[in-house]
């Protein structure tokens, strides 16, 4: 991904408007910092993405549009030898290339929703994983088209300072630590290390201790 002072103006000014913040994160790479109080319930952000039938489908449709190619330029692009082979092209979109696709596809493999299909939403994308999400993705009108607000789901609402977060994959919330970390190296090709994560796995290693500890 690109340094945020490369990031597009207009992104920047949208979050800024929000009362949110893009800021370097370290290791973790860049997040979205709430810059005010914010409680349950409340709308961070709206966007209206770019749609496609399939992943493969919405890389050449991301690709025929300027304003889309534009919006996709800073995302992250996965690392295409963890992906299945043989993808379906179809017709490359006039001036693209083989290298050019294969980029995108990348893009739309890591960042995209599925929503009736496959949909680009190149600003939701810049908020980070965590299996105890604080916000969530949620369709709004017109449900025909790729239209989302980002909304506040944390009983206790987010604080000033704090980051915001979303999961990837509510389906797996519940699940046990080791196979929510599995199930998401799988997809997007990342050691989950949320603050659940990290909790989880302290408390694995206590209960190991102490077991270890009365054994001997």
């Amino acid at each position: 991904a690109l340094p945020i002072s490369d990031m597009a103006a207009s992104t920047l000014d949208i979050l800024e408007a929000a009362g949110l913040e893009l800021r370097d994160l370290g290791k973790k790479g860049r997040g979205i910092i709430a810059k005010r109080d914010f409680k349950c319930g409340e709308v961070l952000v709206r966007e209206q993405g770019f749609q496609g039938s399939t992943m493969e489908n919405l890389a050449s449709v991301v690709l025929a549009s300027p304003e889309a190619r534009q919006a996709a330029a800073n995302m992250y692009a996965g690392p295409l030898h963890h992906l299945r082979q043989g993808w379906d092209m179809g017709t490359l979109p006039e001036g693209a290339t083989e290298e050019d696709w294969l980029d995108m596809y990348a893009k739309v493999r890591y960042n995209c929703f599925q929503i009736d299909g496959s949909c680009l939403l190149p600003l939701m994308a810049l908020f980070n994983h965590s299996c105890r999400p604080n916000a969530a993705v949620t369709r709004v009108s017109p449900l025909n088209e790729c239209a989302v607000v980002m909304v506040v789901v944390a009983q206790e609402g987010i604080c000033a300072g704090q980051e915001i977060v979303q999961c990837y994959d509510s389906s797996q919330m519940c699940q046990p630590l080791h196979d929510r970390r599995r199930s998401l190296m799988s997809t997007w090709s990342f050691l989950c290390k949320c603050d659940e994560c990290e909790r989880e796995e302290s408390e694995e290693d206590a209960s190991k201790a102490t077991a270890g500890e009365a054994n001997d």
